[in-house]
């Protein structure tokens, strides 16, 4: 499998450091979303490349938040179990942090209040899903409908730009990290909405 710039460049980052389970959760990863692609085009495998890039980027080398971001489609978009993920070499709070990224379909407003409440109290799943979102919104102009970025924006609106709010005064020692996160979350939020207004003055 060829590898990208970004794969290369995060492998050698995650050598460097010595981040063993980030190590392992990448090669997971490739086997996991081997031959998918993204609705806007490319492999699947440079979303949670690039989801753990930006968080190596603002300062988060935490072995359990990078191996969760790289995994944290892996069960979704395969067949992947708790069970498989503990047998290929993932420490428990990984796996935990993993099962809780991973939506059970369609949620009502109740669902989606446990979803987020269950993720806030977890570390790794808390900064995996700000930089997914992050990185999500930097790449759906080109994947979604518009009615899908409408309902995007506002989940991260009402939802995901909440819990970096909280992860703030909860990490404590990543309190700047996730004020970066939080920035950029509302930046492309802005962008977001720019970007309907002008859809819909066509």
């Amino acid at each position: 499998m060829k590898e990208s710039k970004a794969y290369a460049h995060l492998a050698g980052w995650i050598r460097g450091l010595n981040l063993n389970a980030s190590a392992i959760a990448l090669k997971i990863m490739r086997d996991a979303h081997a031959g998918q692609t993204r609705k806007g085009g490319g492999p699947y495998e440079e979303h949670p490349i690039q989801t753990a890039c930006l968080l190596a980027s603002i300062g988060i080398t935490d072995d359990h938040v990078i191996a969760a971001a790289l995994l944290h489609d892996a069960k979704e978009e395969s067949r992947l179990s708790d069970n498989d993920l503990a047998a290929m070499g993932m420490p428990a709070p990984v796996v935990v942090s993993v099962g809780l990224l991973t939506k059970p379909g369609h949620l009502d407003a109740a669902g989606e209040d446990a979803y987020y409440a269950a993720i806030a109290k977890d570390f790794g799943a808390t900064f995996a899903k700000l930089g997914d979102r992050t990185h999500n919104l930097s790449t759906m102009c080109g994947a979604f409908t518009i009615e899908k970025i409408h309902s995007y924006l506002c989940e991260t609106d009402e939802r995901v730009i909440p819990l970096a709010r909280l992860a703030r005064r909860t990490w404590v020692p990543f309190s700047n990290q996730a004020w970066i996160l939080e920035q950029h979350l509302r930046s492309m939020v802005q962008l977001g909405r720019a970007f309907e207004e002008a859809v819909k003055c066509g």
